[in-house]
Order: C-alpha cells, then structure tokens, then sequence
C-alpha cells in the first residue's frame, strides 16, 4: 500500500511566536513531506524596521510595544543558546526547522525571479503562507501544481496589516 505524501514548501514572516507556532503542525504532519521554509522580514513591503516600530508603538503604546521587543529578545536569546545544546524549544521560523531537519531559507522578497526559480527547482504540490508580510504576484502563485494557500488569522481584508489578531480582540469581532 502506498502512501500518497503531498510535497509543501512553507513562507512565513520570519517572526517568533505566532509563526512558529502556525508552521510546526505541518511540519509534523504525516503524509506531508515539507521541502522548505522560506522566512522574509516581518516589515511589509519596503518598510523599514523603524517604521514598523513606529507603527507599532502609535498603534499599541510604548509599553506594550516595550513589552514585545523584550519577548523577541528573550525568544532571539533561546534560539541562540538552543543552537549549543539540544533544546527542544524553537521559538523562529529558522530554528523550527533546523529541528525538524528541513532546508531553511530567508529572502528579502518571494517575488523575485530568483526566488520564483528556487520554487520551480523545489517542485511543490503546494505553497502554504502562514503570516507571511507580502502580497504573492501571480507569477509565484502559478507555479505549485495545487497552488498556493494564504494561512492568515483574521478577516480579509479589514484586518490586513500588522498584529491582526490584536484588533479583531480590540474591536470585539464576533466572526
């Protein structure tokens, strides 16, 4: 009896928490066999990590925008000493995947031809996008045989944009 196994390639924002913890199921998912995590920044477009900052900080205040950075420091930390030991804790995107043995790449854009190239190489049935910042251009989405899938936790599109899920709870959004 064989086994059919779906070929995945995963792009998400190379972030820690939510991400990590989207992608890790479908890393251990049976009858998937994930060729690749790709990570691009967690800025949108051509913004610059300082926008985001000052984005995040108009957004959510100083403090609770102080509290995060202190979270992706202590999660950045446990990933570096993690790579000496053998923990079992991944807290990026990255390090997931190193753990779970699959090819980890980052790249500023998916839409690029080198990029698009990398994708033909892999072959996947499939393309899953979990919390990934930019838009994908049809000439990525045509690629995978079964197409691409956009993993995105909250409504489309009132609540694109930076820490959706945080203003879906704000606003009391029953769907």
């Amino acid at each position: 009896d064989e086994t059919m196994s779906l070929s995945v390639l995963i792009v998400t924002g190379d972030d820690y928490g939510y991400n990590t913890r989207a992608i890790e199921p479908i890393l251990e998912a049976g009858g998937v066999n994930v060729l690749g995590v790709t990570t691009i920044p967690p800025t949108v477009g051509t913004q610059s990590r300082i926008s985001l900052a000052r984005q995040a900080v108009s957004a959510f205040g100083l403090r609770l925008f102080s509290k995060q950075l202190m979270m992706r420091g202590k999660y950045a930390l446990g990933d570096y000493v993690n790579r000496f030991r053998d923990g079992d804790n991944r807290y990026s995107p990255g390090s997931l995947a190193t753990k779970h043995g699959v090819d980890h790449i980052s790249v500023k854009s998916v839409n690029t031809d080198a990029y698009r190239q990398y994708v033909r190489d892999l072959d996947p049935d499939i393309v899953v996008a979990v919390g990934a910042t930019e838009r994908f251009e049809p000439a990525l989405l045509s690629i995978p045989e079964e197409g691409c899938i956009n993993v995105h936790d909250s409504l489309l599109p009132e609540y694109r944009g930076i820490m959706p899920s945080f203003w879906v709870l704000r606003y009391g959004e029953q769907k």
